[in-house]
């Protein structure tokens, strides 16, 4: 393993720091030093891993309706002619 739980755990708090709460998985991607899924993988979800870092979650946002997650990409796709990509979706999708 290239970096400890403690570096990515210390990372979560400096992320933390910045956003003067408990960071949610976005406030991760904005600022944080590595990559989100080398968190989620290590701790196996990024509530755990806020969690060991001295945090409490904030509620997990997984429960979107089925159909109003397709209506946003079917909008994406719209508004871009393409099928849309994790980072479409994460830079000007709703969700």
């Amino acid at each position: 393993m290239p970096y400890s739980d403690e570096e990515l755990l210390e990372d979560i708090r400096a992320v933390a720091a910045i956003v003067e709460r408990a960071p949610s998985l976005q406030d991760y991607r904005d600022h944080g030093e590595y990559a989100a899924t080398t968190i989620t993988r290590r701790f196996d979800s990024w509530q755990d891993a806020v969690a060991r870092a001295g945090f409490e979650p904030h509620a997990a946002e997984s429960e979107l309706p089925t159909e109003e997650l397709l209506a946003e990409l079917r909008r994406l796709a719209d508004d871009h002619d393409q099928r849309p990509t994790a980072e479409l979706m994460n830079d000007e999708g709703q969700y």
